[in-house]
């Protein structure tokens, strides 16, 4: 099967939303609830590489600001 470029895109998009909802889990976990502004910049992110570092930055990040700045 010859993978289109709309599939590829759809692939990468169901990706970011599995890790960005894990990160909100995680989130709320250590930092509590986020504000509706938190939320929605969380939710914008699209671009996978970018969640999987702000996952590896979860752990020394001190509050949500910090970590919505990670890129």
């Amino acid at each position: 099967m010859i993978e289109s470029s709309a599939y590829a895109l759809f692939e990468q998009l169901g990706s970011a939303s599995r890790i960005r909802r894990i990160l909100l889990g995680m989130g709320r976990k250590k930092f509590g609830e986020p504000t509706p502004e938190e939320a929605e910049s969380l939710r914008v992110i699209n671009d996978p590489d970018r969640l999987e570092r702000m996952a590896e930055e979860l752990i020394t990040a001190p509050d949500w600001a910090t970590f919505l700045k990670v890129r």
